[in-house]
């Protein structure tokens, strides 16, 4: 009696099984529909299918998956002349406590320089970046935060289309128009699109951080020290750097290895 009963069950669970079966098929026949109806109105059948895998994650997830593929696109010279975004810049600005204690001994040691960058472009009434490291003789990167600093300070404006500051604080007092002259030279100009990636692959081999890009928004330049700068990451022949690697994803409360985020339909 218990085999008949064992055999029924069998094949109750089986039944059941073919069942769902059929209607998985019929649920993804009608997937299939919609994004043919999508396709014929006109939408982009794979960027549906995108949205929708972003759709499926937590926002922190999304952040860290646009963060990584902006990371990729930049060490392989994909960003096509668009710099690295928001949540990409966020996740690879961030340093470990001894390095930011490092960083904030060196501002303070900086000082001088600044102060004395600070003279030069308000007696000399310019704030081009290249002029100001020729002067210095230091690092573009340095006069660029040099330059960045005064901006936030109101002394200098922020770059225009092509790049060009204008000095907006006075000339300091007991400058006559003699010393002004003195300093006045021709500015140089400004550096190229292979010149910034140059300037980003030094900056990376510094240890500055991807902030201290020195170019301004929507400039091509821009984009290029990003792809320097991150095409820099690794190249040392070590280990793979933790900015080209996902972040370790929190276990759950009982222990175990949260899953994998889920796949979007056709992948």
């Amino acid at each position: 009696m218990s085999d008949v009963i064992a055999s029924d069950q069998l094949r109750l669970l089986i039944e059941r099984i073919e069942r769902l079966e059929e209607e998985k098929k019929g649920i993804a026949d009608d997937i299939k529909d919609v994004y043919g109806e999508a396709k014929s109105t006109g939408f982009d059948v794979k960027t549906i299918r995108a949205i929708i895998q972003l759709r499926k994650m937590d926002v922190n997830s999304r952040r860290e998956a646009e963060a990584l593929l902006d990371t990729y696109k930049a060490a392989l010279g994909m960003l096509d002349g668009t710099p690295l975004g928001h949540w990409a810049l966020e996740r690879l600005s961030k340093k470990p406590d001894d390095q930011i204690g490092a960083e904030e001994d060196a501002s303070t040691a900086d000082g001088e320089t600044y102060d004395a960058a600070v003279k030069l472009v308000l007696t000399s009434r310019k704030a081009a970046v290249s002029w100001l490291q020729r002067q210095l003789r230091i690092g573009y990167n340095s006069a660029a935060r040099l330059v960045e600093r005064m901006q936030t300070e109101g002394l200098v404006s922020a770059p225009d289309h092509i790049g060009r500051r204008e000095v907006i604080a006075p000339a300091p007092e007991g400058t006559d128009a003699a010393e002004t002259a003195d300093v006045t030279e021709p500015v140089a100009p400004e550096p190229t699109v292979e010149d910034a990636s140059v300037i980003g692959q030094e900056a990376a081999r510094a240890g500055a951080p991807v902030t201290a890009n020195p170019f301004p928004a929507r400039d091509v330049r821009r984009a290029a020290w990003d792809e320097a700068w991150c095409k820099e990451l690794g190249s040392d022949g070590m280990d793979i750097p933790d900015a080209l690697k996902p972040a370790a994803k929190p276990k759950k409360e009982d222990g175990s290895a949260p899953a994998d985020e889920p796949k979007a339909a056709g992948q």
